[in-house]
């Protein structure tokens, strides 16, 4: 929860927002002018949410995924976003209005620009603004340069309050690659990943990311 106070040429306004942002996508401000009045508010509505994972091409989403966004007023659809990613809501405030703002949050594949030569074939995992990898300590083989995980696997989240002090981690199923210790020749085999944010690894010393 954060609170905001802003000065307008004729009114102030207190903004509330509670939100668990960016481990879940629900958003909810509420507006409290110190008298009813008109002015507008512009509510930023992040790239990542309109399938943009960058401004420019150098990255887009590789999934054919449409998350929505939705925005409520005291109850009632506002659906205006304009080209620049702001949500204006232009209205006659009171004390109390609430603003519900949903995100979802699927997981994300991400693929570079096909021109990127180095990551031709690799995608990265993202969800919400957060992009995700995985560390040796969490894996049943810690050796991460031998998994890999399927394009079209499916990842579940969800909220670990004891891990790194708290974060949404990523659960799904990989390919582990090795070689054969008696024959020598590759072998694959089936196992379950762990990832985390990229911006926690190397918090719990050393470990293959």
């Amino acid at each position: 929860a954060g609170n905001s106070h802003l000065k307008l040429s004729n009114n102030e306004v207190e903004l509330t927002q509670k939100t668990d942002y960016p481990w879940n996508g629900d958003v909810e401000i509420t507006v409290n002018p110190a008298k009813q009045g008109a002015f507008t508010l512009k509510l930023r509505i992040p790239g990542w949410a309109r399938n943009k994972p960058v401004p420019t091409d150098l990255y887009a989403y590789a999934d054919g995924l449409t998350p929505q966004v939705k925005m409520l007023v005291n109850g009632k659809a506002v659906t205006t976003i304009s080209s620049s990613g702001y949500c204006v809501i232009n209205r006659k405030w009171k004390s109390g209005d609430k603003i519900s703002l949903h995100f979802d949050m699927p997981v994300r594949r991400v693929q570079a620009n096909e021109q990127v030569n180095y990551d031709k074939g690799l995608l990265a995992m993202e969800r919400g603004p957060i992009v995700y990898g995985i560390e040796g300590i969490d894996q049943k083989h810690p050796f991460v340069f031998n998994i890999s995980i399927p394009k079209n696997a499916p990842i579940q989240s969800h909220f670990e309050k004891d891990l790194l002090n708290g974060v949404e981690v990523l659960d799904g199923n990989c390919t582990v690659t090795e070689k054969d210790s008696t024959s020598g020749q590759l072998k694959q085999s089936q196992s379950t990943f762990r990832a985390i944010p990229y911006s926690t690894w190397n918090n719990r010393g050393n470990s293959q990311w």
